[in-house]
């Protein structure tokens, strides 16, 4: 029976290790299953790097209450846009024979002037126009910058006549599908990479 019990104690004991070194207040996209572990991994089509695991079932904030557009209980306030580490970026591009590649910059070409919306909590924080960055950006290059802990969802305005061949992760966006990227415990600049929005005529 002591054997039984030292064999227990030794198997949970890394559990429980990481599950208390997540930080005060920590963010409600804290994942059970990896508790402070974070790597980079692909999402999507392999071409999108993202840091942190996929959200899978998440910890409530310490001190309870709270969600991804606010203050939690643990007094951590979260999706603060020019104050963070995170920046997300990606294009927006025309994809004329709807494979989900930009098979060539010339003949598939970024969309310069398309709205991009970043929102927290099923709220939008901030929006961007493609085309707005200095270059060498594309004309279809967007980003947001400097954002704090939180859930964020980016999401295109597809404009009328148009539909997205990319992403293909359904999301709550006016267009169907976007992007959700988890920030949480950064302590230094870290960019989500390629958010991209392929779009085609029926």
């Amino acid at each position: 029976m002591r054997v039984l019990i030292a064999l227990v104690a030794l198997v949970t004991a890394p559990f429980l290790a990481s599950v208390a070194q997540e930080p005060p207040g920590n963010s409600p996209c804290w994942t059970v299953e990896h508790g402070a572990a974070r790597d980079v991994h692909s999402q999507g089509q392999g071409r999108h790097l993202a840091k942190g695991h996929t959200k899978h079932e998440c910890a409530p904030p310490v001190g309870g209450g709270g969600d991804g557009g606010g203050t939690g209980g643990g007094g951590a306030t979260t999706c603060l846009v020019g104050n963070g580490f995170a920046n997300i970026v990606g294009m927006s591009w025309w994809d004329v024979n709807g494979n989900t590649w930009q098979d060539n910059p010339v003949t598939e070409p970024g969309q310069a002037g398309w709205t991009i919306e970043l929102s927290c909590g099923g709220t939008v924080v901030a929006t961007t126009q493609t085309g707005l960055l200095p270059l060498p950006a594309g004309p279809g290059d967007y980003a947001f910058t400097g954002l704090s802990d939180g859930s964020y969802l980016v999401c295109e305005v597809v404009p009328s006549g148009w539909h997205l061949t990319l992403p293909m992760t359904p999301r709550p966006c006016s267009g169907g599908f976007g992007y959700t990227v988890d920030v949480s415990g950064l302590v230094a600049p870290q960019t989500w990479l390629a958010n991209d929005f392929g779009n085609t005529t029926p």
